[in-house]
C-alpha cells in the first residue's frame, strides 16, 4: 500500500497549487485552496448572483391626468448561473407623457428568464374619465368620472419576482388622477373615489444591491384639482401637476422605473392643459461575493464596483455578461 500523497498547494505557503481533482465530489482543504490560487469558480458548485431587474415606468396622462404606473420590480437572492455561459440584458425605457392624451406604457427589463414589466400608463382626465393602462404597476385613472378603474398590474409573481410597489391602501404603484375623482392605479381595480385632489403615487421597494438602500418601482403623482400636485412615490414617481394653471407632471426619475405625474387642469375652456411627465428608465443590476473572479466578458458598459465584499455591475442600457 503505497503512502499519502503529499500536495503542495496548502494554504501556508502555497506554490503552483494543481488544479482540484474533488474525488467524489469532496473538497478537501487543499482543493479550496488552489481553486482559490487560481480565481476559477468551484467546478462542483453551481454558482449563484442575486439580481434586481427593473422595467420602465409610464407616462402620466394629460389635463387632470393620472400619474403613470411603475415598471415591475423583481429581486433574485440566489439566481443559478452557469460557467461559460452567456446572459443577455435588457434594460425598459420609461414610456412618454401624453399631450392631449393617456401616457405610453414603460417598456419590460430582462435578465435571461427575469422580466419586470414595464408599467401601465396613466390615464388622462379630458372631462371624461379614462381608465389606467395595464402593467408591471397599473396607472391611474383620469379625473371627469368616479367609475373609472385603477390599470391592473401584469407584474405575476414568482421565484424571481418580489413584487411592486403598493400604495397603503394596497394599490399597486402609480399615482390617482385630478379632481374631480381619483382612483386606485394599480392591481386591485376599485372603483374611482371622488375627492378634489389627485393622490400621491404609491411607494415602491427597496434593495441595497447596490450597496446602498435605494427605493424602485416609485408611482406617478396624480395632477390636483386646486393648487400643487400630488406627490410622486417613493421609487423615482414623477410630481402631479398643479391646477388651475395646467402645469405639467413631472418625470420620473431615471432608472429607477418611476412612473411619470399626471398633467394639471385648467379653470375654463381656454385654459392650459399640462402634458403627462414621462416615466422613468429601468436598470439591471447583479451581485456576488468578491471572491469568485470578475466576469469573463461584458458588454453594454456595466458600471463595475465592490462594495462591502460584493462584486456589482450595473446596467442603464443594454448589454450581456458572460460567467
Amino acid at each position: 500500500m503505497s503512502g499519502p500523497t503529499i500536495r503542495n498547494g496548502g494554504i501556508i505557503g502555497a506554490q503552483n497549487a494543481p488544479t482540484p481533482t474533488m474525488t467524489g465530489g469532496v473538497w478537501t482543504i487543499d482543493d479550496i485552496s488552489a481553486a482559490t490560487l487560481s480565481s476559477s469558480w468551484p467546478t462542483l458548485v453551481t454558482p449563484t448572483i442575486q439580481a434586481l431587474v427593473v422595467g420602465g415606468g409610464a407616462g402620466g396622462g394629460s389635463t387632470r391626468g393620472a400619474g403613470g404606473g411603475a415598471g415591475g420590480v423583481c429581486v433574485a437572492l440566489a439566481y443559478p448561473v452557469v460557467r461559460g455561459k452567456t446572459y443577455s440584458v435588457t434594460v425598459g425605457g420609461g414610456g412618454a407623457g401624453g399631450v392631449s392624451s393617456a401616457g405610453s406604457t414603460g417598456s419590460d427589463s430582462v435578465m435571461d428568464t427575469i422580466i419586470a414589466k414595464g408599467g401601465g400608463a396613466g390615464a388622462s382626465g379630458g372631462g371624461t374619465g379614462q381608465t389606467g393602462g395595464n402593467g408591471g404597476c397599473g396607472g391611474g385613472t383620469g379625473g371627469g368620472v368616479s367609475t373609472a378603474y385603477g390599470g391592473t398590474s401584469t407584474q405575476t409573481s414568482g421565484p424571481y419576482h418580489a413584487g411592486y410597489g403598493a400604495s397603503a391602501a394596497g394599490v399597486a404603484c402609480g399615482g390617482g388622477p385630478s379632481y374631480p375623482s381619483t382612483g386606485g392605479a394599480g392591481a386591485s381595480g376599485a372603483p374611482a373615489v371622488i375627492t378634489f385632489n389627485g393622490t400621491a403615487g404609491g411607494s415602491g421597494i427597496y434593495s441595497a444591491i447596490t450597496g446602498t438602500n435605494t427605493c424602485y418601482g416609485g408611482g406617478g403623482g396624480g395632477s390636483s384639482g386646486d393648487y400643487q400636485g400630488s406627490a410622486g412615490g417613493d421609487g423615482g414617481g414623477g410630481v402631479g401637476g398643479a391646477s388651475p394653471s395646467g402645469g405639467n407632471g413631472g418625470a420620473g426619475s431615471a432608472n429607477t422605473g418611476g412612473g411619470g405625474g399626471g398633467g394639471g387642469g385648467g379653470s375654463g375652456p381656454n385654459a392650459p392643459y399640462g402634458n403627462g411627465g414621462a416615466g422613468g428608465s429601468g436598470i439591471v443590476v447583479i451581485a456576488y461575493p468578491a471572491t469568485f473572479p470578475a466576469l469573463s466578458s461584458t458588454t453594454g458598459s456595466p458600471t463595475v464596483t465592490t462594495v462591502g465584499g460584493m462584486r456589482i455591475y450595473k446596467w442603464t442600457g443594454n448589454g450581456s455578461f458572460t460567467v
